[in-house]
């Protein structure tokens, strides 16, 4: 049995384009906690997500945190980074990320 990691997108008030940017490329729902993996194209994933996805995808990989420096591919284009840390969200993608409200029940 497998835990989920991100936040499911019907838990949020805005419509999917708006979260789109935010959606983890591995379990498919919005990152939590999202951190940013430093390939080209710089895809989005729950911490989780990518700690897992780097740990079964090869024997060499080893599990990293937003300031460690372990991970050497992308598992997404699995493109090789020269600074091999994730980092969390910064800038605008942050604040919009921020401002994301959730339903509360």
């Amino acid at each position: 049995t497998s835990s989920k990691m991100g936040l499911d997108e019907d838990l949020f008030v805005c419509d999917s384009s708006s979260l789109s940017p935010y959606i983890c490329a591995i379990c498919m729902d919005v990152a939590y906690p999202a951190v940013v993996f430093p390939c080209t194209a710089e895809h989005t994933f729950c911490h989780g997500c990518v700690n897992v996805s780097s740990t079964s995808s090869s024997s060499s990989s080893s599990v990293s945190t937003p300031t460690s420096t372990m991970i050497s591919r992308c598992p997404i284009d699995r493109e090789e980074c020269r600074n091999k840390s994730l980092r969390p969200l910064s800038g605008l993608s942050l604040r919009v990320y921020s401002s994301l409200r959730i339903i509360c029940n």
